[in-house]
């Protein structure tokens, strides 16, 4: 039970720090394009 729970919770970390890293690289773009 523990271990599927730190599973989870890794994988919702790795989301969130994926997204902000798009995030970022999109801003990145937009920032260069202008």
């Amino acid at each position: 039970m523990l271990c599927v729970w730190k599973q989870n919770k890794l994988k919702d970390n790795y989301k969130k720090v994926e997204t902000k890293d798009l995030h970022i690289s999109l801003r990145d773009l937009t920032k260069d394009e202008r």
